[in-house]
């Protein structure tokens, strides 16, 4: 069957061209100088800080307001009542943000569930989901197409007498431009098949997914980059942040996966490494206020806008490098960056909502702290004790007894708290990436300098899962990974470590030469199983030989929000008045 296209690709050029020339007319505004801008378009990867933030929030405005014009666009076509389950309807990448989806539109005459199959290249690559509403206007969202292919897409309309109409669509994708993606090259092994956990894998700052044989699903190509994203919000939507990193103006916003819009939030305090969902669908995130760095949380009211609670960690914990000053020397000589200083004396990479409470990892103390939210009152701290003042030692937790293959996590990152292992409602489990970069920093590397023996020491990086019981203030290394590899493995900065739903772990390195003024690197993403053999593992690398990319995590592509996709409703812009009346903005 021949897809019916209606007057879409003429509408989407224009609104195309009208996006492109208002964003230009942004960037370009006559108060900027010279050429900051001259590159400026609205596909290209430019950090929003190149932009004032009044012409970022003109720019996203911009796009909000070609959104709703599509909206209106689509909403005209599906009520024309020109488009059946035998003759669909289908948009490639109707908001023009999400090369990789395309939208069907048909209506039918009796309340109708639709399912959506994406042909793989492979079986075991084949996308699959359920709109189990029964509807008769139908907007279903076809997600995991491949980039430069003739996709082949089947939609089986069912209704409730459960009579079945089967429709087959083809679907013909453009390559994906490679500045978007960043030049990636993605080679991936597949051990045991069987034994996988299904979803995509999403990288951070990448902005993109790909399949376990390594073939890119999903992106987004707009024009910014964020500092930080929550790729699992609520219903399914994400959470991206535009403009500043560590401190002052930014914003964030919800979107869907065909990249509509849905809301838009305001912060003065920055964004960067984190953003978890807390309680009711608030946001916690890390941010910065003032000189000092990356060592604050504040909570964002996703209802309101308003920022609610704020935690500035020199209020609570030692803000004193001591615990790392003493590792740089070693691990300069080593050949490793180790960019610890006093005014990022605790470097804020990782927060988890633990109902009530927060989990916050600090890379150059190397602790994972839980705290009371938002009052900061300290609940344990997972850290080696050296270097510790005595105020806080009763807050450190101990090793229990008898594991001599227990070792402390070294600027770590990702802890991610897992669903009870143990049947013990006294005992919580955590998975972390421990990069181990100082961990030879404490006696081993002093002992190694004094000897002139650095050459001994191979450093290594794992996922531990840790076994903590509060009440008794004990520890219990349960298990790990990534030790056996040593510096295979190594991930001297950045990296993460999640649970996957069918028990498996998912490891995320981030591997760097130590040869900074040659620089490369790369990443290994790692599936391992509870008994930490190897099911899957994809090695990223990019033609530049930087692959910049902090995260990376599964997914399914498809969530429970798929089902409603607030088409004709114009997303909620939640940024205070006084916000934009400084920056000489006004709302449409």
């Amino acid at each position: 069957m021949k897809r019916k296209l209606g007057i879409w690709p003429l509408l989407r050029g224009i609104l195309a061209l009208v996006m492109l020339a208002a964003i230009l007319i942004v960037a370009l505004w006559p108060r900027f100088s010279g050429e900051l801008l001259a590159n400026q378009s609205a596909s290209s990867t430019s950090e929003t800080d190149e932009l004032s933030f009044g012409d970022t929030i003109r720019t996203l405005l911009t796009e909000l307001s070609a959104q709703d014009t599509t909206d209106a666009l689509i909403l005209q076509e599906l009520h024309s009542g020109a488009y059946s389950a035998e003759e669909p309807l289908i948009l490639d990448n109707p908001y023009g943000c999400s090369p990789l989806t395309a939208l069907a539109v048909f209506t039918t005459e009796t309340p109708a569930s639709v399912h959506v199959h994406v042909a793989g290249k492979t079986s075991d690559a084949d996308v699959d989901h359920d709109l189990t509403s029964l509807e008769t206007d139908h907007l279903v969202p076809i997600y995991g197409l491949y980039p430069d292919y003739l996709n082949t897409v089947t939609l089986t309309v069912t209704d409730a007498s459960g009579e079945k109409t089967t429709t087959t669509v083809e679907i013909q994708t453009e390559p994906i431009a490679p500045e978007t993606i960043e030049n990636i090259i993605i080679q991936t092994d597949i051990e045991n098949a069987a034994a996988m956990s299904d979803g995509m894998n999403f990288l951070y700052s990448q902005k993109l997914a790909f399949d376990s044989h390594g073939d890119i699903r999903w992106t987004n190509n707009t024009w910014f980059t964020p500092p930080c994203t929550l790729y699992d919000y609520e219903n399914g939507t994400y959470i991206t942040s535009y403009g500043a990193y560590l401190e002052g103006d930014v914003l964030f916003t919800e979107r869907n996966f065909l990249g509509k819009f849905l809301r838009v939030w305001y912060s003065p305090y920055g964004a960067h490494h984190d953003i978890e969902e807390g309680e009711n669908g608030n946001l916690l995130i890390t941010g910065g206020k003032g000189v000092v760095m990356e060592d604050f949380v504040y909570e964002l009211d996703t209802q309101t806008g308003e920022v609610i609670h704020t935690l500035d960690l020199k209020t609570v914990l030692p803000r004193s490098s001591e615990r790392s000053n003493a590792t740089q020397t070693a691990q300069s000589t080593m050949g490793f960056r180790v960019d610890a200083s006093p005014s990022d004396w605790f470097h804020l990479n990782a927060i988890v909502w633990d109902d009530g409470s927060v989990i916050l990892s600090g890379r150059h103390m190397s602790a994972v702290v839980k705290m009371d939210w938002p009052s900061g009152k300290i609940e344990w701290i997972l850290a080696s004790p050296y270097g510790w003042p005595n105020m806080f030692q009763k807050y450190l937790l101990t090793p229990v007894e008898g594991q001599s293959d227990f070792e402390w996590p070294y600027w770590q990152h990702a802890p991610y708290l897992m669903p009870d292992q143990d049947n013990n409602p006294d005992t919580e489990d955590i998975l972390v990436f421990d990069n181990g970069t100082v961990r030879f920093g404490e006696a081993d590397v002093q002992e190694a300098l004094r000897s002139g023996n650095l050459s001994a020491i191979q450093n290594y990086s794992r996922l531990v899962q840790y076994r903590i019981n509060a009440s008794k203030g004990t520890i219990e290394q349960i298990w790990q990974y990534g030790k056996e590899r040593g510096e295979e493995l190594y991930s001297n900065r950045c990296g993460n470590v999640n649970l996957l739903v069918n028990g498996n772990r998912l490891g995320y390195f981030y591997v760097e030469s130590k040869d900074l003024q040659n620089r490369s690197t790369h990443a290994v993403m790692s599936e391992v199983d509870s008994d930490g053999t190897l099911v899957w593992e994809a090695l990223l690398t990019s033609e530049t030989g930087i692959l910049e990319s902090y995260r990376g995590i599964r997914l399914p592509l498809y969530r429970d929000s798929d089902q409603d996709l607030h088409l004709g409703e114009s997303a909620r812009i939640l940024i205070p008045d006084a916000v934009l009346a400084a920056n000489d903005v006004e709302l449409p």
